[in-house]
């Protein structure tokens, strides 16, 4: 068998732009790694597209897994998608790391290990941006059942972190499916909101944005609206997003992004980055082998306790919990029909009002 690392990922449906990105920032990793000077062995590349769909995404792991080549894997690129194969890669003791998939409904794997924030945490972080810049009060918080538990989790911590600052808000919740805010988003107005925080998918996002135009306060949606297409309405200018990908153009990614452009002919794409770092993290780890090719089993150990600088974040996992010890958020704002990175997103607030 050869060297290979795997890329699961939605290739070709609604959200293929990032899975695409995290795709090629891998490939960029491994073509740089096989341009070193004397390299232990030449490592490919292999894909599965799932398409984003949860119902194929245990066919998807499974080619990968009945690849003998293939040492560890990359994916998937939704959290629904990641959920569905990790009982195939758990089955086969394939070592798996995802760059975007947050939801905290991981249990019982032994092969999985998370690089990026739970959903959970980075609404705290959007909460401590909130608090941070602005003394709007009281908050408006719209809760899309659309979006499902994620959307609930980060209208949970939101709730959460702004009351305990001493600020009030105002939550309200729209039936899975709604496409008409107009009420919803009018009784809001009427109860005086001066911020509001949308949680729910990217096509609610659109919505609210358009809802909402003439709202002068701070506005405020959840990662899914981390998409160009959400960004391009003009309706979300000065919306604020704060998710587990870094922006493309912050300084910490110069570098990466002047070659990825040199290598696609088009600047990188948001979770790019972070595919990149995750290949890199994967390939020091076949590295640390001297040459000799392990089992697959084998790298789950040292996967879990490794200790690398990525340009995106530090990777030192918690053990138990699976997932990054000090998860990064970044703040993202629409300004001229284009996200434009704000830096990353703080570690906490202002001391509670009162405290």
């Amino acid at each position: 068998p050869g060297w290979a690392l795997g890329v699961q990922a939605d290739l070709s449906g609604a959200g293929r732009a990032a899975g695409q990105a995290q795709e090629q920032g891998a490939r960029l990793a491994v073509e740089q790694f096989n341009a070193r000077g004397g390299r232990p062995f030449t490592l490919e590349l292999r894909t599965s597209d799932d398409a984003g769909r949860a119902d194929r995404a245990a066919a998807a792991a499974q080619r990968l897994v009945d690849d003998p080549d293939v040492l560890a894997v990359l994916g998937s690129s939704t959290d629904e998608t990641t959920q569905a194969a990790l009982p195939v890669y758990d089955t086969a003791l394939l070592p798996l790391i995802s760059m975007s998939a947050g939801q905290n409904l991981y249990q019982n794997v032994r092969s999985f290990v998370r690089g990026r924030p739970l959903h959970g945490t980075v609404a705290m972080k959007l909460a401590f941006h909130l608090e941070s810049t602005s003394a709007a009060t009281p908050v408006g918080v719209l809760l899309d059942r659309t979006g499902g538990d994620v959307s609930w989790q980060t209208v949970q911590m939101v709730n959460f972190v702004v009351r305990s600052y001493g600020d009030a808000t105002h939550p309200r919740v729209v039936p899975a499916g709604t496409t008409d805010f107009g009420p919803v988003l009018e009784d809001m107005r009427r109860a005086g909101v001066e911020a509001f925080v949308y949680a729910g998918p990217l096509e609610g996002a659109i919505r609210a944005a358009e809802g909402l135009a003439g709202f002068d306060g701070p506005k405020y949606a959840a990662e899914p609206a981390l998409d160009p297409r959400f960004a391009a309405e003009k309706s979300a200018a000065g919306w604020t997003v704060v998710a587990g990908a870094i922006g493309p153009g912050a300084a910490q990614v110069r570098t990466f992004a002047q070659a990825f452009h040199k290598r696609y002919g088009h600047p990188p794409g948001f979770w790019a980055a972070e595919g990149y770092d995750a290949a890199n993290l994967l390939i020091r780890q076949l590295t640390a082998t001297k040459g000799r090719r392990p089992a697959r089993k084998a790298l789950v150990a040292p996967l879990k306790s490794a200790t690398y600088r990525g340009l995106t974040r530090d990777f030192v996992f918690d053990p138990k919990l699976l997932q990054l010890r000090t998860p990064a958020s970044f703040v993202h704002q629409v300004r001229d029909g284009a996200f434009h990175y704000l830096g990353p997103a703080p570690d906490k607030a202002p001391q509670p009002k009162g405290s």
